[in-house]
């Protein structure tokens, strides 16, 4: 059940009313509703993955249980116990699915390589869709409980319909238990502005994955996929379409989840802030993904010792973070090198010490030079191998990268029309928060947005971070 689907729009619009108008203003059956949908919605995909969502559930809600009681010391060995019982449930059914056969096959490459022969077995597994999502939550949560920032979940209904909220669970935002509980745990009253404020940011959400991400696909899959049959200057273009792409397809897929959360009065983390506008790499990671970002921050990146800590060790933690971030993304070696890569670009600025002072001219030389790099890294995101990489940057660094690129140019208007848009409203949280603008300003702009998410739907595909 898509997002972009016909049957998701049908789907909600029965929850919405069925929340708000049978169950009332009574908390336990608007959560227990909540349950009955999400469930419903994760098993349309494939009804076996939602007993590994009801595991992750259990086992963070036990393990938070019994970490929680009173009368142990904080630093007990039965809470540290129970700690990493939790941690290690979810750990380790994320790593089955997603990093078995990827581990086996480097380790099987790796012997080869000095001459063992050897035949370690992979297995026909299926990735289920937002198991990292979901896995990431109920760890926070356990870790949350031990270090106790928050307090154990008292109400298994509302827990579990947190942990399974539908919007987020296929690909986030990563949701924190100290900000969704509360909000379960307690009554909700339906919020006119909140609710219409969600039906801006979710409209916005489905023009850029149908108009602008999936108009991109259409072209990027062609490039990526025989990129030596194209000039230097069409694959340059490639990269900055690609660089929208998933931009606007991930990026697109979070508006419509937390506006849909607003919908039923559920606030969720911000995931995106307008990344392309930012002027240095640090600032790209706090507006990229910004509940992956602050996870592994909080939950891998200080408990490592953080910045307070050697230069050599700083360092350290830093590619430690990025690398594990770019092996969450995908079971393959060019994703690890993308977030190599990334901490590569990001050391420097750290390291480096910064004058003060901002000027026009370091503020766009600034935003250039960190776009370029940010794009040109996405190559070893899109590609399915290195030697793929290698094949797309030599094809494109040519004696063709300074000629005109007179194909595939067709989606640039969309793009600059989006990304303008986006900059008059970087200050927002989401770009169609136009609810000051007049009634006849705003009623045909959403008429037209909504007319070409119509026109275009028919060519709508998966969003990219299911396969995350």
């Amino acid at each position: 059940m898509l997002f972009t689907s016909q049957t998701f729009l049908g789907f909600l619009a029965i929850v919405f009313v069925l929340h708000w108008f049978v169950c009332g203003r009574a908390k336990r059956l608007q959560n227990s509703l909540l349950i009955i949908a999400s469930y419903i919605f994760y098993g349309w995909f494939d009804w076996r993955f939602c007993g590994l969502l009801a595991l992750s559930t259990i086992s963070a809600y036990v393990c938070g249980g019994r970490i929680g009681e009173g009368g142990e010391p904080k630093k007990s060995g039965k809470r540290k116990a129970w700690l990493w019982v939790g941690v290690a449930i979810n750990i380790g059914v994320l790593g089955f699915f997603k990093y078995f056969n990827f581990f086996a096959e480097s380790i099987a490459d790796l012997l080869s390589s000095i001459g063992l022969s050897t035949d370690i077995p992979t297995l026909n597994l299926m990735l289920p869709i937002g198991i990292s999502f979901y896995s990431f939550m109920a760890i926070s949560y356990v870790v949350d409980v031990y270090r106790e920032t928050i307090k154990s979940a008292r109400e298994p209904i509302a827990f579990v319909s947190a942990m399974s909220f539908f919007p987020q669970l296929l690909a986030g935002p990563i949701g924190r238990m100290s900000e969704m509980l509360p909000q379960f745990e307690l009554r909700r009253d339906f919020d006119y502005a909140m609710a219409v404020d969600g039906c801006r940011q979710m409209l916005w959400g489905f023009f850029k994955k149908i108009v602008i991400a999936d108009g991109c696909a259409t072209l990027t899959d062609r490039l990526f996929l025989e990129p030596s049959a194209f000039s230097g200057s069409v694959l340059a273009v490639g990269v900055f379409m690609y660089a929208v792409q998933i931009y606007a397809d991930f990026s697109g897929y979070s508006d419509i989840a937390i506006g849909c959360g607003k919908l039923f009065g559920i606030k969720m983390i911000r995931n995106f802030a307008f990344p392309y506008f930012a002027t240095n790499i640090a600032d790209f990671w706090r507006r990229w993904h910004i509940s992956l970002t602050t996870w592994f921050r909080d939950y891998v990146y200080i408990p490592l010792g953080g910045s307070r800590c050697s230069r050599m060790a700083h360092v350290r933690n830093i590619f430690i973070v990025f690398a594990l971030s770019g092996l969450w993304h995908g079971a393959n070696w060019t994703f690890v090198i993308w977030g190599l890569v990334h901490a590569f670009l990001f050391v420097p600025f750290l390291l480096v010490r910064r004058e003060s002072g901002v000027s026009v001219l370091r503020t766009m030389s600034g935003w250039l030079v960190t776009m370029v790099c940010v794009m040109l890294a996405w190559v070893f995101f899109r590609a399915n191998t290195l030697g793929a990489v290698g094949e797309y940057f030599s094809a494109m660094f040519s004696r063709s990268l300074f000629s005109f690129p007179n194909q595939y140019l067709s989606m640039l208007p969309w793009i600059m029309g989006a990304l303008l848009v986006e900059w008059f409203q970087r200050t927002k949280e989401h770009a169609l928060q136009i609810g000051n603008l007049p009634r006849f300003v705003r009623v045909p702009l959403y008429f037209v947005i909504a007319t070409l998410c119509l026109a275009y739907q028919q060519r709508t595909g998966e969003f990219i971070y299911f396969q995350f």
